[in-house]
């Protein structure tokens, strides 16, 4: 019997200003700030769409197509 192939880890990192920005924790970022803003009441995060920009080294983010913040790259 072969042994299950494992899915290979990837790791997105933006790259600016001679730093950089691994994606993966901006989206976290992201969702503990919806959860400190909005999340109280029993609600999730059913979608959300992050937008970084380097330029102002903040990443903007909706949730739930209404729900929206930014947090620092």
């Amino acid at each position: 019997m072969a042994a299950a192939k494992k899915a290979p880890v990837v790791k997105t990192y933006l790259q600016f200003a001679e730093k950089d920005i691994d994606v993966a924790d901006v989206v976290e970022k992201c969702k503990e700030d919806w959860k400190s803003q909005f999340g109280g009441r029993g609600k999730r995060v059913h979608d959300l769409n992050v937008y970084l920009k380097h330029e102002e080294g903040r990443a903007y983010y909706l949730a739930n197509d209404k729900d929206s913040g930014s947090v620092e790259l």
